[in-house]
């Protein structure tokens, strides 16, 4: 007899809940109906009352597009010009850590730098590829447009690698590219500040 009002029970409830859930799918399916109607009503308005809608959004999209291209056109200038760059890399206590190197930047942005593989900076970049580089300056009385780059480094020891970035006046401080203290490190940017020195605005670059 439990059993049966068990199951009696069960089947009640049950029941009761496939109704509700039924007319809960039907109130669902008319509001998104009518969702359906007002979304269609409103493109047909936009499309009729206001065709210049479109032409607007195409010209701000080319403009952005177009404002873009000029300013990685205007970091590359920077990157691809001799300079004297600070870096900055964290101790491993979290202190921030900066020196001066040499960069050469590439077409994809990377920029690559000599130094030496027991260097200070190749343990901290090992231990934290998160770096921070201060590229544009040549000479403290320039007024020079600059950037401010964040990125994560890593540290090459490949011979091709080597070989294929070694420049003559690596000499003063390696004995040649197969100098087993010789490295590369590679910094991959992901955000990029371009700082104007007329009018100190910033724009940003994120990769």
């Amino acid at each position: 007899m439990k059993g049966r009002m068990l199951i009696t029970g069960g089947a009640g409830f049950i029941g009761s809940h496939l109704t509700d859930w039924a007319g809960g799918l039907k109130a669902e399916a008319r509001a998104a109906d009518r969702r359906r109607r007002v979304m269609a009503a409103a493109q047909d308005v936009r499309s009729q009352a206001h065709p210049w809608l479109h032409t607007i959004l195409r010209v701000e999209h080319e403009q952005g597009g177009n404002e873009m291209a000029n300013l990685e056109e205007r970091i590359q200038k920077i990157f691809h010009r001799p300079q004297v760059a600070a870096l900055a890399t964290t101790t491993e206590d979290g202190k921030p850590w900066v020196r001066y190197v040499a960069p050469f930047g590439d077409h994809d942005f990377t920029l690559r730098f000599a130094s030496f593989l027991d260097s200070r900076k190749v343990e901290q970049i090992r231990r934290n590829p998160e770096v921070h580089m201060t590229c544009g300056i040549s000479s403290p009385d320039s007024r020079e447009d600059y950037l401010q780059v964040q990125g994560r480094a890593r540290v090459l020891t490949g011979a091709g690698e080597r070989r294929s970035f070694w420049k003559e006046e690596f000499k003063e401080y390696f004995s040649g590219p197969d100098d087993p203290n010789y490295c590369l490190v590679e910094v991959k940017p992901y955000r990029i500040e371009y700082v104007s020195s007329d009018t100190h605005e910033t724009e940003v670059w994120m990769g």
